[in-house]
């Protein structure tokens, strides 16, 4: 019978198992908190009425168990003749609950999402060309958007599963970690050139039409364009983020991607910081508190439903009622990320030490500023013709 997913009134899932006796003629069902654990107890109950039933072991960190089942057994033969019922996409669900950070667990529950046709493989039987296909696979199409993922995207997911490989062979679960032969591919910070940076008169022009559609979006991309912040941190910012004396904004915590008014850590502990707001920007952000009567806990920016913005719900917003009404007046395609990257390039073309960009962006070294923002720094391209120059003159 088909294993019923049910949520309870915690918010917790849990997973119902059924199984026919044909003794008593009813239903024997029982409650399990991984999907994995009800497979496993619904086939060897089945297995059990049959006179066949397998031997049990328990396993993991939370009560679950595994099968040893005869190899004769061809109706439950696995991958390469070998029985394991215990899927990759089952240790990963179970994986997820052990994550102490909200942002780790997000991290792991997309690697599940686009295990694909990995996911399904038994762990024992998971081998180097599996994964290199599952890689081949990203590029054509996530099995969870359906679209190609980039190179950066499936390089962080490919270390992710290394890691979840890494964990299943401590506990036991697998022989060795089919990744050990792939090299692990250096992650590049791709460079920003010029064109990838709007220009104040646009950053302006889209001020101004979003504030006829909300002006917290208005606000947001105005506080984006002038600090910096990712547009988590931003919707993450409550009111008391902000020192008005001082005019600072704290940067300690970003929102989860949700709608509902939750916070969690942020991506890095470099990412806690204090940026500098400028005086006319606090001047018109006190106006704006002062407006909306919100208190120091609530979500300092919140949609007209009182909800936290998520990065799809702003930039959606951006997108279709600001960037779209006003594309032939731009010359991008500008995002929230977009804003960052032109805050950077103002401190960088006022000649703010690489050192100071870098901790007030909140990147985790000065190489990754160095890596991302060459092509903006003032004068480079003449300074070194220059030098050149010098030099095939000199006597």
């Amino acid at each position: 019978m088909a294993i019923q997913k049910r949520k309870l009134t915690n918010g917790q899932i849990h997973y119902r198992a059924r199984v026919y006796d044909p003794t008593t003629k009813k239903l024997v069902s029982k409650q399990f908190r991984l999907l994995r654990d009800a497979e496993m107890w619904e086939r060897s109950e089945r297995l059990k009425r049959s006179g066949t039933a397998p031997e049990l072991k328990p396993i993991g960190p939370y009560g679950g168990f595994t099968e040893l089942f005869d190899t004769t057994d061809s109706h439950l033969t696995d991958k390469g003749g070998k029985k394991h019922f215990f899927k990759l996409v089952n240790f990963l669900e179970e994986w997820e609950l052990e994550a102490s950070r909200e942002s780790t667990k997000a991290l792991r529950v997309n690697l599940r999402k686009n295990a694909g046709a990995l996911g399904e493989i038994g762990l024992r039987q998971i081998d180097v060309k599996d994964v290199l296909d599952w890689q081949h696979d990203l590029r054509v199409a996530s099995p969870c958007s359906g679209k190609k993922l980039a190179e950066p995207t499936i390089a962080v997911m490919s270390r992710l599963l290394r890691s979840a490989f890494t964990v299943a062979v401590d506990r036991g679960y697998m022989d060795e970690n089919p990744m050990s032969t792939l090299k692990s591919k250096r992650m590049t910070n791709r460079q920003v050139s010029r064109h990838e940076i709007p220009k104040k008169s646009e950053i302006d022009l889209m001020v101004e039409k979003a504030e006829t559609v909300s002006d917290d979006l208005a606000m947001m991309i105005r506080m984006a364009a002038s600090t910096g912040l990712r547009i988590q941190e931003l919707s993450g910012l409550r009111l008391r983020s902000v020192d008005v004396d001082r005019r600072r904004i704290h940067v300690a915590e970003q929102g989860t991607g949700s709608k509902e008014w939750k916070w969690g850590p942020l991506k890095s502990d470099s990412c806690d910081r204090e940026v500098p707001v400028p005086a006319s920007l606090m001047t018109d952000l006190q106006a704006f508190v002062k407006d909306k009567d919100r208190k120091m806990y609530e979500p300092l920016f919140q949609t007209g439903s009182g909800l936290m913005w998520t990065a799809s719900n702003a930039g959606r917003m951006l997108r279709v009622h600001v960037r779209e009404p006003l594309k032939k007046k731009l010359s991008g395609e500008w995002t929230f990320h977009s804003f960052r990257h032109y805050y950077a390039s103002v401190l960088i073309g006022r000649s703010v030490d690489v050192a100071t960009v870098s901790r007030l962006l909140g990147h985790s070294s000065y190489g990754i500023t160095f890596e991302v923002y060459t092509h903006v720094l003032p004068g480079a391209l003449d300074r070194a013709e220059a030098a050149v120059e010098a030099a095939l003159t000199a006597e």
